[in-house]
């Protein structure tokens, strides 16, 4: 037999001889301390060794801000999720919150509530987006919040608090949302907007002063013949909404 081909013969045992080896060498999966057996699969209640948790830009660990009377567990990557696990160190109050239709905003004065509708070239022309522009913030007369901390979430919504033990504020907002409901104790509820608006119903319980807004009045909207003119506002029937008007 030539000696090329008693080469390659001799290369063959060989050869099986490992394969054989890696197929019956058994490979054993991490075990954790804590590990829970669910269905066919498992997690664990402890971070592996070698892992790190939740933390900001910087890379320093970081802790959910929640209230004291939140009963669900913290969850991640949502489109609220700076509320919870603070972006940046210099700011706990939360990032831009896009919830379209509308944008939101978390501050030390309250709520930024905006709706972008003229787009921005960024990135040296190479992209636009829709960024945040706030056209009103919502608050609390007096409050002095330390930070925003998540109160209830749901698939759709996250309700943030705003407190300084004394004035409260929690606002509700969500995905496909036109309006945010908002909730408030320790103080009268203070709406701060971009520039002078245009008011075009004001009809505040006799408990509350009138505003002192620049109002603009509205037309009456036309009936056929026979028929009085219908006023341009109207109450909506909501009972949790008796100062919202349509038009």
């Amino acid at each position: 037999m030539p000696t090329e081909q008693r080469r390659r013969w001799r290369r063959i045992p060989i050869t099986a001889t490992l394969l054989s080896a890696v197929l019956i060498t058994p490979h054993a999966a991490p075990a954790w301390a804590d590990e829970v057996e669910t269905g066919a699969g498992s997690y664990t209640t402890t971070l592996p060794s070698g892992e790190s948790g939740p933390g900001d830009m910087d890379g320093a660990p970081v802790e959910p801000t929640v209230t004291e009377d939140l009963d669900q567990p913290p969850t991640t990557n949502d489109w609220w999720s700076s509320l919870i696990f603070p972006r940046y160190s210099d700011n706990p109050y939360g990032e831009n919150l896009f919830a379209h239709p509308l944008s939101f905003h978390p501050s030390e004065d309250g709520l930024e509530i905006g709706y972008s509708s003229e787009p921005e070239i960024v990135a040296d022309g190479l992209k636009y987006e829709f960024g945040h522009s706030p056209d009103l913030t919502l608050g609390v007369q007096g409050l002095q919040s330390p930070d925003t901390r998540v109160a209830d979430y749901s698939d759709w919504t996250v309700t943030p608090q705003w407190s300084d033990g004394q004035r409260t504020l929690r606002a509700t907002i969500g995905q496909g949302l036109p309006f945010a409901y908002a909730d408030l104790d320790g103080g009268a509820a203070e709406v701060t907007f971009a520039a002078e608006p245009d008011i075009w119903h004001d009809e505040a319980p006799s408990s509350v002063p009138p505003s002192t807004a620049t109002t603009t009045p509205c037309s009456p909207r036309p009936r056929p013949p026979g028929r009085s003119p219908e006023p341009c506002c109207a109450p909506r029937t909501s009972p949790r909404a008796m100062s919202r008007w349509r038009c």
